[in-house]
């Protein structure tokens, strides 16, 4: 048994006859019949019938041999199509800028095999913020944004378009000694007088906006870009802080028990949409597409 013969039976039984078969794949008519009947001695199994007025008709046996015989052809075409992507991947670039908790959770895995199977493409990654991103990606700076949005954001520019990889809730961080980590959620009237330290990224003042929009003023204690820090501020008990449960989900001082995330009492639920973002009027690059497979 031989790939040709593989070919061979499965044209065969998409044309229903050996001659136009023979045609398609620009072999003789006699070598088609020749290896059909050959595949036939050697499976011990008649394939097809053939008559001068049906064409060849394969049998019940032989369509079994057939489906899997398909099957086979297809896995091969999928090992030349791998094998093709490596080659036009061997030398490409790829420039991706992503928000900090994107390319700490979601991203590393991905990049990592991506390079391990293309060594050769040279990859650039980022941290900049959502806006950043967009303005990269609208002035061609960049391949891929990944970015996160809240429902009270405005919607991206016209010219961009957005891909949702997953939706994350917004949650408070408490000490765990404090009263509010009993609680099974919190309201913003709860909260509204609990000094916060604020992660310092547009999203999550959006969302925290929308949280207490019924309030003219919180107590925002102080700002900062570093989630390490504000844990440390929250689990010594000095503030709460709001943060979406993707960024929080590996941070030392929840897995440790030290800060706890409370669920809030919102509605509608304060959500928000990590994804990412290509400009409209460019094709992704091959490196692109390849890379949103891995991921």
């Amino acid at each position: 048994m031989n790939f040709e013969q593989l070919h061979y039976i499965v044209e065969v039984a998409k044309m229903g006859s050996i001659s136009i078969a023979a045609e398609n794949l620009h072999v003789s008519q006699a070598a088609v019949s020749q290896g059909i009947t050959n595949l036939e001695k050697e499976l011990n199994m008649k394939l097809f019938n053939r008559s001068r007025r049906y064409g060849s008709i394969p049998t019940d046996q032989g369509k079994e041999v057939i489906k899997i015989a398909y099957e086979i052809i297809d896995k091969a075409q999928k090992i030349v199509d791998l094998s093709q992507a490596s080659t036009n991947l061997s030398r490409g670039n790829l420039t991706i800028a992503a928000i900090p908790s994107l390319l700490m959770t979601y991203l590393p895995k991905a990049l990592s095999k991506f390079k391990e199977d293309n060594p050769l493409v040279e990859i650039e990654t980022m941290e900049k913020r959502t806006q950043e991103i967009l303005n990269d990606i609208k002035n061609e700076k960049i391949d891929l944004g990944f970015i996160a949005l809240h429902q009270s954001q405005n919607s991206i520019d016209d010219d961009l378009i957005f891909k949702r990889l997953k939706v994350g809730q917004m949650k408070v961080c408490v000490s765990k000694n404090s009263p509010l980590a009993f609680s099974d959620s919190l309201s913003a009237l709860e909260l509204k007088d609990q000094p916060i330290v604020m992660y310092n990224g547009d999203t999550l003042k959006s969302a925290v906006n929308t949280f207490f929009k019924d309030f003219e003023d919180i107590n925002i204690l102080l700002s900062s870009n570093n989630t390490k820090v504000i844990q440390k501020f929250v689990a010594d008990g000095i503030a709460i802080s709001f943060l979406f449960d993707l960024t929080i989900e590996n941070e030392h001082y929840i897995l440790n028990g030290e800060v706890i995330p409370v669920p809030l009492t919102s509605n509608p639920q304060i959500d928000i949409s990590y994804g990412w973002v290509y400009l409209k009027k460019n094709n992704l690059s091959y490196e692109a597409k390849t890379f949103l497979n891995y991921l």
